[in-house]
């Protein structure tokens, strides 16, 4: 996370999916290396509780973007 808070994606070997996480958070990018900024802040009182708990609820929105994927990548499907 990032103090503007949009955040860096990194794959691996074990995990190149990268740009599907990020595309469910507002973001895009390759399979191991994306970015995003999460849609969650509707006011400064919302951008300041991001300051404040060091980007906590948009970490969380990123690691339900995880747990969400597909079993299978998006382009074995096509």
């Amino acid at each position: 996370m990032k103090p503007a808070g949009s955040a860096s994606i990194r794959g691996s070997e074990d995990f190149e999916r990268c740009h599907e996480v990020a595309r469910q958070v507002n973001g895009g990018g390759h399979p191991q290396a994306a970015g995003c900024k999460p849609d969650i802040y509707d006011d400064m009182l919302d951008y300041a509780n991001h300051w404040t708990t060091g980007g906590a609820v948009a970490t969380q929105v990123i690691l339900n973007a995880f747990r969400t994927l597909p079993d299978e990548p998006a382009e074995a499907a096509e």
